[in-house]
């Protein structure tokens, strides 16, 4: 067959291919704004049901919630700032503080949140700085003072604002004789701790001595001795006892009050204050629970309201704590009104008796 006969035929075939592959790329550029609808609306679901296990106290599903939500739409962080916060109360340290550090990397994250991150990744530190401290301090009553020295190191690199961790720090690697750590220590407590700090001097001694200075030590003053003074006489007035031509008549003794009825009159009082707060917290919660449920509009998969993430998430956390506090004031108060009224029937002033009345006797009682 001809050279020319075969690229005429070839042809058509390059063109259908060429068709094809246009039309599957304008069918997918179509299809991609849908899926991504799709993607919104499922994790704006996923992260309701966040919203309500978190609520009810199901710290880790809400988590796994959150986290997919996130990775479902990874163009809104509050998911994973909401996972973070469910794994954080949920006792899961490591996996919060990774996605708080992601959380915070994100350019379009909540300033305010990314705040509230960062504190919470301070405290994570804190944490992780004082079982380095408590590593150290068992390691120094050993007598391990490099192994010691080692950890309190790592305890202060962990919170630096912590000055008293890089003393300890100094005064191991001295006691382990590693005398170029201890002074590298010591020069950077002098040079951030504020000139009144009370280890200012012990430090700058023990610079001095790793420098091979001489070490003066102050002679404590003995303070003066305190100057007896004598007692100067009062001058008193004779008492007049007796008046004559006139009789007096002595006055009832005074009732010895009872230190148990009046603890128990404020017991009594205060719960009872209590159990009413608690009341009213509660009748306010559930309240705010209904005209929630109100607005959400919720019909098990879809919220037709127009409440949004943020705020939802907020107002469930309120209404949580509202009722919480409520149950919790409620039940103090209770037994505190329970332990007033046993403080009163057990006080020993309490008496009961029977008084005529119009229709014969009715019984009486004073606590």
């Amino acid at each position: 067959m001809p050279h020319n006969q075969q690229r005429t035929n070839e042809n058509p075939l390059r063109i259908l291919r060429r068709l094809r592959a246009l039309l599957i790329v304008l069918l997918v550029a179509l299809a991609l704004p849908a899926w991504a609808i799709d993607g919104k609306k499922t994790a704006v679901a996923l992260a309701q049901q966040a919203a309500k296990a978190f609520e009810a106290g199901d710290m880790d599903r809400a988590a796994a919630a959150y986290l997919e939500a996130w990775h479902t739409d990874a163009s809104e962080p509050n998911y994973l700032y909401g996972a973070a916060r469910a794994e954080q109360s949920a006792g899961q340290r490591e996996r919060a503080e990774e996605h708080y550090r992601q959380f915070v990397a994100m350019e379009n994250a909540d300033p305010t949140r990314v705040a509230k991150a960062k504190v919470y990744l301070t405290e994570f530190d804190g944490v992780r700085s004082d079982e380095k401290v408590q590593a150290g301090d068992r390691s120094a009553k050993r007598g391990e003072w490099s192994v010691a020295a080692a950890a309190y190191g790592e305890a202060w690199r962990l919170r630096e604002d912590r000055l008293a961790i890089l003393l300890k720090a100094a005064r191991a690697a001295k006691e382990s004789e590693d005398h170029q750590q201890a002074t590298t220590w010591l020069k950077e407590y002098l040079g951030r701790a504020p000139g009144n700090a009370p280890d200012r001097a012990e430090a700058q001694a023990m610079l001095d001595a790793l420098a091979g200075k001489r070490v003066v030590v102050a002679p404590v003053e003995k303070p003066p001795e305190p100057v007896e003074q004598k007692p100067q006489p009062v001058e008193t007035k004779p008492e007049l006892l007796v008046r004559p031509n006139k009789t007096f008549t002595l006055p009832p003794p005074k009732e010895k009050p009872n230190a148990r009825r009046t603890a128990g009159i404020w017991t009594l009082s205060a719960g009872g204050v209590v159990a009413v707060t608690g009341a009213v917290l509660l009748i306010v919660g559930k309240m705010q629970e209904s005209q929630f449920n109100a607005d959400l509009n919720y019909d098990g998969q879809v919220v037709h309201g127009s409440v949004t993430f943020d705020d939802a998430t907020s107002r469930a956390q309120s209404i949580g704590t509202l009722q919480s506090s409520g149950w919790a004031l409620l039940g103090v108060g209770v037994a505190t009104v329970g332990v007033g009224s046993y403080l009163l029937a057990t006080s020993g002033n309490a008496q009961v008796s029977l008084v005529p009345n119009v229709g014969g006797f009715a019984l009486a009682g004073r606590f």
